[in-house]
């Protein structure tokens, strides 16, 4: 990833940064979501029993035995997926998405030429933010269409291979609009970012 971040680079204006996260948040509504509903699945469950109708208290304890269960259960990646609304993950990941754009400096680039391609794995969400020199000339849209190879990458869990043919091809598409002018004063790492 690092040499097809350097090629593409050398051959245009543009500094491009991958970034790869478990997850874009921890989705502590999803948890809570969990909870309640393995809390609520064990008090029903519970309460069709004669023990229950004897210490009616008891419901009380399973549901929040099962709320506590069920908190901790959301810490399985493919059950936290479960209890995420596709609106809870969009707006995370874009917010996520923002935020790693601007700590690792793709702003601040000499030309505003920086790209940044961001994976969440949690979510099996991909996007790609352009400094604004880069929007300016191709269209905020332009970078909607790497996004689907990326993400089929990601689903088949070829992440190093999604994010060199996706950088591969937005080098080669920008090479074309904005060949290398001059050379770049800011020089981001091309290290992979992975949290």
């Amino acid at each position: 990833i690092d040499e097809t971040i350097e090629r593409v680079e050398k051959d245009t204006n543009i500094e491009v940064v991958p970034v790869v996260l478990s997850e874009s948040d921890s989705y502590i509504g999803a948890h809570l979501r969990c909870g309640i509903f393995l809390g609520a699945c064990s008090a029903t469950m519970v309460s069709v029993t004669d023990f229950i109708h004897e210490h009616p208290h008891f419901l009380i304890l399973i549901f929040m035995a099962g709320i506590l269960v069920g908190h901790f259960f959301a810490n399985i990646k493919f059950v936290k997926r479960l209890f995420l609304s596709k609106q809870e993950v969009k707006e995370e990941v874009h917010q996520r998405a923002l935020q790693m754009f601007f700590e690792n400096d793709l702003h601040a680039t000499s030309n505003q030429c920086g790209v940044m391609v961001y994976v969440s794995i949690l979510e099996r969400k991909v996007e790609i933010l352009a400094d604004k020199g880069l929007n300016d000339i191709l269209g905020e849209n332009h970078w909607q269409t790497y996004l689907p190879p990326l993400a089929q990458n990601l689903k088949q869990k070829n992440i190093a291979l999604g994010l060199i043919t996706t950088i591969e091809a937005i080098g080669s598409n920008v090479k074309v609009v904005l060949p290398k002018l001059k050379e770049n004063t800011h020089k981001l790492s091309n290290e992979v970012i992975s949290k």
